[in-house]
């Protein structure tokens, strides 16, 4: 998968969303769950890596709960994507790839 960071020159994106940021980062996903849930909502959907800043990407729900814990509602079955490797980052604007 790729993620496109895309400035928000105009600040049109809540903080909330946003955080402390000039651009938002932007993944379209294949994953069939996720896909599911945008077309039921009818929209995109805002949402967090599966992992704090600098640790490994969670792998499995056990993982995920020993990051998040309590800040956690619920965490929705069903099988991960496959990927091992976090998604590639490019800058839309300079066309770098960051990660």
């Amino acid at each position: 998968p790729v993620t496109c960071l895309l400035p928000d020159v105009n600040r049109q994106v809540p903080d909330w969303v946003r955080g402390s940021h000039s651009s938002i980062a932007v993944r379209v996903s294949e994953h069939p769950v996720v896909k599911a849930l945008c077309e039921s909502a009818g929209m995109p959907l805002v949402s967090t890596s599966c992992n704090p800043a600098g640790q490994e990407p969670a792998l499995d729900a056990s993982q995920v709960r020993r990051y998040f814990g309590d800040q956690l509602d619920q965490i929705v079955p069903g099988d991960l994507g496959g990927n091992r490797k976090p998604s590639r980052i490019i800058d839309i604007v300079s066309g770098k790839q960051l990660r």
